[in-house]
């Protein structure tokens, strides 16, 4: 249970102009704890997914309020890398509210996100983490470049536009990203390991909502 009542209609106005929002919610500091190591794609990552992700009501109404269908196109951990600005997605307005990103952060994580810089089409270059990096001129030029940071002192959860541009200077967020099909399809499918356990657990994910697919293959290796 988090710590405010969660209004959708509050969220989705957040998500809009500011690019995001957030809750701190010191429920999720020992499923994050519990997932420690373990890989986001393992048995028990995809758990982790169907428990704090796909069963939270936030997500799923805000989900089910800005994408009538979406799938599950990435997921994974990212790492903290203070001085380093990025976004999941560029492109401005003209890429459209087509991706949203859930972040799920551990006790003492703390993020900026830089309001409104969902709106501008920022330059930037892709990242070794798989993200696009802006620098933080570009945001200065957009009047963008104050944001506003956030600190989870026992954890907490974000649902953002993948424009929105953000630094994480300290944790280590499970980020899963939810797109529109007609983005979906133009992206490289999630690779999972070929075992009965894994095609187990994504049966029961694929039951967990007719709205949400999932954008994944089995390793042909096994």
């Amino acid at each position: 249970m988090a710590l405010t009542t969660f209004d959708l209609e509050n969220a989705s106005n957040a998500i809009r102009n500011s690019g995001f929002y957030c809750e701190k919610d010191p429920e999720l500091r020992t499923p994050l704890l519990d997932m420690g190591p373990k890989s986001c794609l393992s048995e028990e990552g995809l758990e982790f997914c169907k428990l704090h992700v796909l069963r939270d009501n936030r997500v799923r109404t805000i989900l089910e309020s800005f994408l009538p269908w979406c799938s599950l196109g990435r997921y994974r951990k990212f790492h903290s890398d203070a001085g380093h600005i990025f976004q999941f997605r560029g492109g401005g307005e003209k890429a459209g509210r087509h991706v949203l990103v859930v972040q799920l952060w551990g006790e003492g994580s703390e993020v900026v996100f830089f309001n409104r810089s969902h709106t501008y089409e920022l330059p930037g270059v892709h990242a070794s983490n798989g993200l696009w990096e802006v620098p933080y001129a570009a945001l200065e030029s957009t009047k963008c470049a104050e944001g506003s940071e956030i600190i989870f002192q026992q954890g907490g959860i974000t649902i953002q536009d993948a424009r929105v541009a953000f630094e994480i200077r300290k944790g280590t967020p499970i980020a899963t990203v939810f797109a529109m099909r007609d983005v979906i399809t133009k992206w490289a499918k999630v690779v999972l390991p070929n075992t009965p356990q894994i095609l187990h657990k994504v049966a029961e994910l694929q039951n967990e909502s007719e709205s949400i697919g999932f954008h994944f293959e089995y390793d042909a290796r096994k």
